[in-house]
């Protein structure tokens, strides 16, 4: 498998950021901001995000803690 040696080759990905993302006062901004420079990812992978991003809800972040379910963790025993 070859891997690809251009975007164009490629795909990209758009994301936000949200770690130390503040304001003109400094205050942290919960929205983020879109990255200035995207992701680039082989053509499957961007694929695969967008049959993703369509099974969220509109607005939702992809793969958020909100919209997925996990089984409630085991009980731990002291030893």
């Amino acid at each position: 498998m070859s891997l690809p040696t251009t975007v164009e080759q490629a795909g990209t990905v758009d994301s936000r950021h949200y770690k130390n993302v503040t304001d003109d006062d400094g205050n942290h901004v919960s929205d983020g901001e879109e990255r200035e420079v995207p992701w680039v990812a082989r053509t499957p992978v961007v694929q695969a995000i967008g049959v993703l991003e369509r099974m969220m809800p509109e607005g939702a972040l992809l793969l958020s803690a909100a919209h997925t379910t996990s089984p409630t963790p085991a009980a731990t025993t002291a030893r």
